[in-house]
């Protein structure tokens, strides 16, 4: 399963927190989404914001 979002502007705030996003792709490869003692696992995450680059591959089990 691949997903991919792109958005042209992002606001979010939370916890008195402002984050702002010009632009915004995020291109999930290999997702997993489990509930019911909730497992998420993301094996490759590609995130650009603008300049930045980050890529990273990690897994985050919750439950």
């Amino acid at each position: 399963m691949g997903a991919s979002l792109e958005l042209g502007g992002l606001s979010l705030e939370f916890g008195g927190v402002s984050l702002e996003l010009r632009a915004l792709s995020l291109e999930l490869r290999g997702a997993s989404l489990e509930l019911g003692g909730l497992s998420l696992e993301l094996r490759a995450l590609s995130l650009e914001l603008d300049a930045l680059s980050l890529d990273k591959s990690f897994k985050l089990r919750i439950g």
